[in-house]
């Protein structure tokens, strides 16, 4: 009837010699609507069933789909609250293609970012993709095989999208891919936070932390979690100047740097960062990684980044840089008027 289901078994075994109550937790991907078939209760996707001493008990889940397009590959679990008991089963729709996720997926590789879809594929079987709708056109983003929005593939597996101007990849992804008449809605990626730092580190003046971390707080170096967290203090001034070394003091409130003074912010080569902002503001974990002290000043504000940078226009790359190295580098345009850019 065009209505996607999935239907799971589970049996509760009580091996004990006293009667229990199992309280169990369904994890079911986006867009699956669960219902239960055997429970002595139920809330929402928690089930509660009565097991007798020694006997077991049957389960049903049916689920159906009420998301857009078809569903691709996922998988759901199951798992006893207050217990380390979770059961997992793969679901996978009933064809001969289809991704192995709702996720695009953003890497990249010596000529810069790709978006990708991994492909689960039957032996033998051909694969004809497109990207019906897409807002750009196949000028602008393509396909690494043929150079088009549109994809012959004899053998699915891994394919990617490229782009002459990176923003689009990773913030206008294509929101369906159609594998011959079947489309799948898949989501954008997930983008990695970063930040690159030198070995000289960080000169962080009167013009503020710069974009993202604007909103002050505190910065914690491996920190997973701003609940709870004692209050911080600003790192000391020293008599060789105001140096932070993550490296030494991992965790500190940052602090406001006033006019004619210089706050040098150093980090190790890897790890991550997590800075807890103030006010309302989400809390962000950023990878950190060894380049260049790269930075786009405005009178309000900084930006820092790390990546396969350049300038476009349209679509057009007007202007390209090497980030492999460390080092500063200083990018002039000679533009006549107002032009809109792209600096990613």
């Amino acid at each position: 009837d065009g209505v996607w289901t999935a239907s799971f078994d589970l049996g509760v075994l009580n091996p004990s010699l006293l009667d229990r109550s199992v309280d169990l937790d369904l994890v079911l991907p986006a867009h699956w609507d669960p219902v239960w078939d055997g429970c002595s209760s139920e809330i929402g996707s928690k089930c509660v069933v009565e097991v007798g001493a020694g006997r077991s008990s049957l389960l049903n889940i049916n689920a159906t789909w009420s998301g857009e397009g078809t569903p691709s590959g996922a998988s759901a679990s199951v798992g006893v609250l207050g217990e380390d008991i979770r059961w997992t089963a793969p679901m996978q729709p009933d064809l001969d293609v289809y991704p192995l996720t709702s996720q695009w997926n953003l890497t990249s590789d010596g000529a810069g970012p790709l978006l990708c879809v991994d492909l689960v594929a039957e032996e033998g079987v051909h694969a004809n993709l497109s990207l019906p709708g897409y807002v750009h056109g196949q000028h602008t983003v393509w396909w690494t095989e043929t150079g088009e929005q549109t994809l012959s593939s004899t053998a699915p597996s891994t394919h990617c999208l490229r782009s002459a101007d990176t923003m689009l990849l990773k913030h206008t992804p294509p929101s369906t891919l159609s594998i011959g008449n079947v489309s799948f809605a898949l989501e954008a990626p997930v983008l990695v936070a970063r930040l690159a730092f030198d070995d000289d580190g960080w000169n962080i003046s009167s013009n503020g932390w710069g974009d993202a971390l604007e909103a002050g707080g505190s910065l914690h170096l491996d920190g997973t979690t701003c609940s709870d967290l004692s209050p911080e203090a600003t790192p000391p001034r020293g008599e060789q100047g105001w140096v932070w070394d993550l490296s030494v003091r991992g965790s500190g409130a940052m602090p406001i740097v006033a006019e004619g003074e210089v706050l040098t912010l150093r980090a190790p080569a890897q790890g991550d960062v997590l800075h807890c902002p103030l006010g309302d503001a989400s809390p962000t974990s950023y990878l950190l990684e060894r380049g260049p002290d790269l930075r786009m000043t405005s009178p309000s504000m900084d930006r820092r980044w790390i990546g396969a940078g350049g300038v476009y226009q349209d679509g057009e790359r007007l202007a390209g840089m090497s980030l492999n190295t460390t080092g500063a580098l200083s990018l002039h345009l000679d533009v006549d008027g107002e032009v809109p850019l792209n600096v990613v």
